[in-house]
């Protein structure tokens, strides 16, 4: 009896002491109880209805009281539910034990994984007003980013997209942007962020495993996570409707379906006056990502995508002005398998894509036809002391162009005649490329690769790197790095030729990272030949971020590029000041509030100075200046807002507002000209443009 009475008493002092606490309201951090990492995206369900995902370092924080149930789940991890006994609380989720034998295939990522500047996970796009939701958009507004334009075509420290080499789980992608006009400009890319992982950005002196690529690497990577339930996305908003759907097959394979549609009735409607210019848009895209870990040290990935689209937008010329009309059909398939044996890996990479594109206003009828083929067999071998990686690629690349140009570039319309073009170029390519890497210490990494290509058509090179790691403190990081690299373009103009495009590069990064700051420099030289001219560049980053308490959040970067040809003119990135930052605010991790800016100096454009009056075709032929001029600079302010409704433990809501340009700056992209040349007016980038959504997830 008295021992009744001892655990009676000792019942309800503890029960005083966990739950005297009265509490309004709850907040804690989720945390993997292995690693200890943070969960951001975590779900936290309290009564009924309230609930919240965790934010970006696992906070939280709802209406609750003493007593209450929570439920905290992470896809991947075993839900946990617990009785509120403190105000403030520290969950920890195990991650999910399956079934399966224990997986040990490595994922083949970079052997030069340790000198990319900076990685965006999924999170980092979805939160990122900027980016629209999209990948390659999230990318271009990170500091070394000098994209010139408003497109998807990005520009990594002043080289030009053709430079930048875009690959999807360590295949190529050739033309990765959709609305793409001639000129390869396009305004979103085509991947679909649901189905990313990690995306890894080399500013400059791109890994060199991979070719197809002189200035700078995006390497992206699909996910890998088998889902413990299938789960669908679904996303409205004024210019698209799509779905994703994921959902587990076996107890190792998981498939992935996606599709979307894209019209520009509404947008058009509500931005009338900002997009004067644009007519209307349309695309309707589909493709399904599969994985299978066949076997503990063998897996299958397969990604397919197919596109259409067209795009009808406003062309003022001097001799005419009317509709331009393009239209394109793509599809592309990227396959990897991969095997483990024991410190070894083994992988074969395979990527095929066919396309065809077409161009229509007055006399211009073009049809350009593209297909590329890869093939690549890569050994890779990891030790805690060193890692080298060794490979044959083999590339094809053919593209076409079929129709007819009018007779005289300065002179569109029927009456100026037209002149048929049938064009084809292609290359074969095969290549071998070796790196090795040496740990020496825990603060010091170097490593050194070539590639050699089979000599072909008078094509005959060979690239090089060379690379220093130095963690001199445990928050800092240095990088150096040098070489020499190649890559053959294929052209889509009437009288051109492919060329093979070469680029020397020297640059110096060095890092400051804790949880409150991100502080960096960047030093960097390029001396770049391209079709038999030279240009040089440097340039400096300078780039901060600093996270103040749990909702404030603000980010600077300044860049400047000192570039220049041969003749001593400035060259398109020859700009001496790029301003880029961004405030965000948080309420509870449910609100979402930021304001983006850009400031940087004009482009170069080369002016009309006199014409040239012709009997025969009663027109004027511009002569252009052989000095460049200045466009205005341009600035941009950027709103976003979003608010996270999580409905029940199953159903998630994520509503979005963006209005880009929202002071309405008058940005000049270009000028047009009247018929004689005499005057001119500004052709303007995007004016103030609203843009919003909902994305459901069940």
């Amino acid at each position: 009896m008295r021992s009744v009475l001892v655990l009676v008493i000792c019942s309800v002092y503890w029960n005083t002491v966990l739950f005297g606490q009265s509490c309004k309201s709850v907040s804690g951090f989720v945390t993997d109880a292995t690693t200890g990492e943070a969960l951001p995206g975590a779900s936290v369900a309290g009564r009924g209805s309230v609930g919240q995902l965790a934010d970006m370092v696992g906070s939280f924080s709802l209406p609750a009281t003493t007593g209450d149930t929570l439920r905290i789940t992470f896809i991947g991890y075993e839900p946990v539910e617990l009785v509120i006994a403190a105000c403030e609380l520290k969950v920890t989720l195990n991650p999910l034990a399956t079934d399966i034998e224990a997986v040990v295939i490595e994922g083949d990522r970079l052997i030069t994984e340790e000198f990319a500047i900076r990685k965006l996970h999924r999170l980092d796009v979805y939160t990122n007003p900027s980016a629209k939701a999209d990948p390659i958009l999230a990318v271009n507004s990170t500091p070394f980013a000098t994209t010139t334009d408003e497109s998807a075509n990005i520009s990594l420290r002043g080289g030009s997209p053709a430079e930048t080499g875009i690959f999807l789980n360590d295949v190529p992608i050739e033309d990765a942007v959709r609305y793409s006009q001639m000129n390869g400009i396009g305004t979103f890319s085509i991947f679909n962020t649901a189905l990313i992982d990690e995306v890894q950005v080399y500013p400059g002196n791109p890994p060199m495993e991979f070719g197809n690529s002189t200035s700078g690497v995006i390497a992206l990577y699909s996910d890998e996570q088998i889902p413990i339930r299938n789960s669908t996305q679904l996303s409205i908003s004024l210019a698209s409707l799509g779905a994703y759907h994921t959902r587990r097959v076996t107890n190792r394979s998981s498939l992935a379906f996606f599709s979307n549609v894209q019209s520009s009735a509404l947008f058009n409607y509500i931005n009338a006056r900002a997009l004067r210019g644009l007519k209307s848009f349309f695309s309707a895209d589909a493709g399904f990502h599969y994985f299978s870990r066949i076997s503990p040290t063998l897996s299958l990935k397969m990604f397919n995508y197919t596109l259409r689209e067209a795009y009808r937008y406003q062309y003022v010329h001097p001799t005419m002005e009317g509709v331009f009309n393009q239209d394109r059909v793509r599809n592309f398939t990227v396959a990897n398998l991969r095997k483990q044996l024991g410190s070894y890996s083994l992988s074969l990479n395979q990527g095929i894509s066919f396309s065809s594109a077409d161009y229509t206003f007055s006399s211009l009828d073009i049809e350009s036809p593209a297909q590329n083929y890869y093939a690549a067999l890569n050994l890779h071998r990891s030790t805690s002391h060193y890692q080298w990686k060794t490979g044959v690629v083999y590339e094809y690349k053919q593209s076409a162009t079929r129709g007819k140009y009018p007779t005289y570039p300065y002179a569109y319309g029927q009456q100026f005649g037209s002149i048929p073009v049938n064009r084809q170029d292609n290359i074969g390519l095969l290549e071998w490329f070796g790196y090795y890497k040496h740990y020496i210490g825990n603060a010091l990494t170097v490593g050194a690769g070539l590639r050699k290509n089979l000599p072909n058509d008078d094509i005959d090179y060979l690239s090089w790197q060379g690379n220093v790691n130095v963690r001199p403190a445990r928050r800092w990081n240095i990088n150096l790095s040098a070489g020499d690299y190649n890559k053959y373009i294929l052209q889509h103009e009437r009288n051109s030729k492919g060329y093979l495009l070469m680029s020397r590069q020297y640059s110096l990064d060095v890092t400051y990272l804790d949880r409150k700051f991100d502080l960096s420099m960047s030093l960097f030289r390029k001396n770049i030949s391209r079709g038999g001219g030279r240009e040089q560049l440097s340039g400096l980053e300078l780039f901060g971020r600093v996270k103040l308490g749990d909702s404030w959040k603000t980010q600077l970067s300044v860049t400047s590029l000192n570039a220049h040809d041969d003749s001593g003119n400035g060259t398109a990135y020859n700009i001496g000041y790029f301003f880029r930052g961004n405030v965000e605010y948080k309420i509870q991790g449910i609100w979402t509030f930021t304001l983006v800016f850009l400031m940087r100096e004009g482009s170069y454009y080369y002016p009309v100075d006199a014409t040239v009056f012709h009997d025969d075709l009663q027109l004027f032929e511009p002569v252009y200046s052989n000095s460049p001029s200045r466009l205005p600079s341009y600035n941009t302010i950027d709103f976003g807002a979003s608010r996270i409704f999580l409905l029940n433990d199953k159903l998630t809501a994520i509503a979005f507002i963006n209005v880009a340009n929202v002071a309405d700056f008058r940005n000049v992209q270009s000028y047009s000209y009247n018929y004689d040349y005499t005057t001119r007016a500004e052709q303007l980038f995007s004016r103030r443009v609203v843009y919003f959504g909902i994305v459901l997830s069940f």
